[in-house]
């Protein structure tokens, strides 16, 4: 009997799932006024995503946002650094850079 490996897929993906991340940590910024800790900031992501009861699925199984970002980006740092025209990140705290606030309506995701 021949066992194939089902490769899951997640139920979110490209332009979709980095605009939903940077929308979670857009209102954790908002909500703390100040920047955050990068060692702290998948608490509040993971707070965030259950306040807004958004489900995010791997296969059948819903799944954290966290888990989604490590198995993308590998760590929630290596995510800020690939974002660095979004981002800033010094000394372990990231906030987002004017440029993007500016202007993030017309800001296109690729």
């Amino acid at each position: 009997m021949e066992h194939k490996k089902i490769h899951k897929t997640w139920n979110i993906s490209g332009k979709n799932a980095l605009k939903l991340i940077i929308q979670l940590i857009e209102n954790i910024l908002n909500d703390s006024k100040a920047e955050i800790s990068i060692t702290r900031l998948p608490i509040f992501l993971k707070k965030e995503y259950r306040n807004q009861n958004i489900k995010v699925k791997k296969g059948d199984a819903y799944r954290n946002i966290n888990t989604y970002i490590k198995e993308k980006y590998g760590t929630i740092k290596n995510f800020i650094q690939q974002n660095e025209n979004i981002f800033n990140f010094e000394k372990g705290s990231i906030s987002f850079k004017k440029s993007y606030l500016k202007d993030k309506e017309d800001y296109i995701f690729v």
